[in-house]
């Protein structure tokens, strides 16, 4: 199964292109975009699979 960790960016402006790169390159999916609180606020909510933990891939737990 699959464990997400997610992440969101609220922005009085568009997101750049280079910025989105950069989260994309860092794993990070845009998975919505919303208006936020006030007309000129955008909401993107990103996602990416969650890093397993070592602990419990070596079965010491």
């Amino acid at each position: 199964m699959t464990l997400w960790e997610y992440a969101s960016i609220l922005v009085d402006s568009p997101a750049s292109k280079p910025t989105l790169d950069e989260l994309g390159a860092q794993g990070w999916e845009l998975v919505s975009v919303l208006q936020g609180h006030t007309s000129s606020q955008i909401l993107y909510v990103f996602k990416r699979p969650k890093a397993a933990d070592p602990v419990l891939e070596a079965g010491s737990v």
